[in-house]
């Protein structure tokens, strides 16, 4: 049924109910094709993926580089929670990426990214796989893999100019996603070649017209990144350029939780501001000083991803690359990440925390590159 794309959900759900009692008894290639079947249905009870995360753990040795890499698929697709078993998938496909391949390589890292987790040492490893094999990568594995860095913040820039190297003459084959998550990722990670910058962009105007608002956000973030690393890059017409920085505004995000508290905060510190302060580019600032060009982001849970083994918040790709960008345009940023925040138990604290988080910021050297080693 999954594979044949039916949609039968109350078939899936007695399914769900049979198996969840037996998965003990499951071999490993039956626990993985569970979990992608479910997935591919779009049924995801969470007793059975909870279930199928605790059967596939011990098990993990057994399983084959693609069963792996479509376990770790399933679980992000159905948004199945299982920090345990992306720490587990983590160590174990870390010797056996020789036997993955160019697609299964795409799908872990991409799934990964979905499911707000980063393996550094995994994502490292498959890099470098990657980048030996690109020019065996189809145009959905470049945007995959591209967006799954990208997303987790990991940095790779040699495996970027190989993507872009061989990705640069098949722009004409992607797809509207695809063009809108390569040029998002190529935005997080810095634009590589005037080339292949100019080519994004060519191939981004000539198919606007079938772009999403969503896709035509992220063609947008990729335009100003272009414009800082190649200030001498053909202008894009003024048409395409207001079209593409009306939509990326109109998707603004919702005003974080704790604003008011922290604004309150400033208030209370003597720090003059404005709150929801849009910059001429169409960047929208949580709490802002515009004349004096600084401004304060609350990081919520949507901008940070755990790292496996240690359960770290790392800051995402994208929330890397707002800041970055404000950088670049000549802003002082100070980040106020919520897990920080929710631990101050009084006003005083709030306000000691507060002038530290600015007087680090204002004495910090604003980021000047938007690639770093790899």
């Amino acid at each position: 049924f999954a594979t044949a794309r039916v949609t039968a959900p109350r078939l899936f759900d007695a399914i769900a109910d049979e198996a969840l009692p037996k998965l003990g008894e499951f071999s490993s290639q039956a626990l993985a094709n569970t979990a992608w079947a479910f997935a591919t249905a779009g049924v995801a009870p969470r007793d059975l993926f909870e279930a199928l995360s605790r059967a596939a753990r011990p098990q993990l040795d057994e399983f084959t580089s693609q069963a792996l890499g479509n376990t770790a698929w399933a679980f992000a697709t159905a948004g199945a929670k299982a920090p345990k078993l992306f720490d587990a998938i983590a160590a174990v496909a870390l010797p056996l990426l020789g036997e993955f391949n160019s697609q299964n390589l795409a799908n872990t890292v991409w799934a990964f990214a979905t499911a707000g987790i980063t393996a550094p040492t995994l994502f490292d490893a498959v890099a470098a796989a990657a980048r030996a094999r690109a020019s065996q990568l189809e145009e959905l594995d470049f945007a995959n893999i591209a967006w799954a860095f990208a997303t987790a913040g990991v940095a790779a820039p040699r495996l970027f100019e190989a993507i872009a190297n061989e990705s640069l003459t098949r722009l004409g084959e992607f797809s509207p996603q695809g063009v809108a998550n390569m040029a998002w990722a190529f935005a997080c990670d810095g634009c590589v070649s005037y080339d292949f910058t100019a080519a994004i962009l060519d191939r981004g105007v000539e198919g606007m017209p079938s772009f999403t608002p969503y896709q035509l956000r992220r063609l947008y973030l990729f335009w100003l990144v272009a414009r800082l690393e190649h200030p001498d890059l053909h202008p894009l017409e003024s048409h395409h350029e207001e079209t593409l920085r009306e939509t990326f505004m109109r998707g603004a995000p919702r005003p974080p939780r704790n604003q008011a508290d922290v604004s309150t905060a400033l208030s209370q510190l003597g720090w003059t501001h404005e709150i929801e302060f849009v910059t001429d580019e169409g960047l929208t600032l949580d709490i802002a000083q515009p004349g004096a060009k600084q401004c304060v982001l609350l990081d919520g849970p949507s901008n940070y991803l755990r790292e496996t083994g240690t359960g770290s918040y790392v800051r995402n790709g994208a929330t890397q690359l707002k800041t970055r960008l404000l950088e670049r345009l000549g802003w002082t940023v100070t980040c106020v990440p919520f897990y920080e925040w929710n631990r101050l138990g009084s006003d005083d604290d709030r306000r000691r925390y507060l002038e530290m988080q600015l007087s680090t910021a204002e004495s910090a050297s604003p980021a000047t590159q938007f690639d770093s080693p790899e």
